[in-house]
């Protein structure tokens, strides 16, 4: 394990950096509803716009419920409302290798960009010595710390009642998948997928039915103990 980390071994992140978008976009206001209307960005590449399996009829979602369901057409939303440019600047205090300008690459604000894992555990780390501090980051933990709302819901039966931050990821047609966690005491960063030649190949899997299974039997093997995160 410590000579795979060392390796500095990289891999398509998936949702797991909404969390930190997020936080930096909701710093100044946290609106009640984003809106669900598509939205076409005209880059140097061509025309891109970002999609989401809705439910029947929606137009706009709760922020709350956007970070919960990790939906992409909210966070391209509102980061461009934001201004790709300043949202780049922030990034990068967390993402050095993060590719510009931003504006002509949003894909990586849903998971584009390759990052080893402790790459993220570092970015992980900066953004939770914020959230008792900025009411963004602050906001986004506390929408992100009961699994029976989030994207792991239908797979957090046996943890009832347990409360902590967690967020899933998955690229690269399933050959990426993660499952970031967080209560209080650790910070465990799970990569589950394919190491080998990748052409050609995908998975039917998801960091929820991977890398968040794999944390969940952690939890269960040790006795359901679960740290609490608390800023007072």
């Amino acid at each position: 394990f410590s000579s795979y980390l060392n390796q500095n071994i990289k891999h398509q992140t998936g949702s797991i950096l909404k969390p930190i978008i997020y936080s930096i976009l909701l710093e100044e206001e946290i609106p009640e509803e984003i809106t669900l209307k598509p939205i076409t960005l005209n880059l140097k590449s061509g025309k891109w716009e970002p999609r989401d399996h809705l439910r029947e009829g929606e137009t706009a979602v709760s922020t709350k419920s956007a970070i919960q369901r990790s939906l992409n057409i909210p966070i391209i939303s509102m980061s461009k409302d934001y201004g790709f440019d300043k949202l780049e600047k922030r990034l990068e205090e967390y993402i050095p290798s993060l590719k510009k300008p931003l504006k002509e690459y949003p894909a990586q604000l849903l998971g584009a960009i390759e990052l080893s894992l402790k790459q993220v555990a570092g970015i992980y780390e900066k953004y939770i010595s914020k959230v008792c501090s900025n009411s963004g980051a602050n906001y986004v933990y506390s929408a992100l710390k009961d699994p029976s709302v989030t994207t792991v819901s239908s797979r957090s039966k046996s943890l009832k009642g347990l409360k902590f931050f967690g967020k899933t990821g998955t690229s690269n047609n399933s050959l990426d998948n993660w499952f970031v966690y967080h209560d209080g005491k650790e910070l465990i960063i799970t990569w589950f997928g394919h190491l080998g030649r990748r052409k050609g190949k995908s998975f039917k899997m998801s960091g929820a039915s991977t890398s968040y299974e794999i944390l969940k039997g952690y939890l269960l093997t040790r006795g359901r103990r679960v740290g609490e995160f608390s800023c007072d």
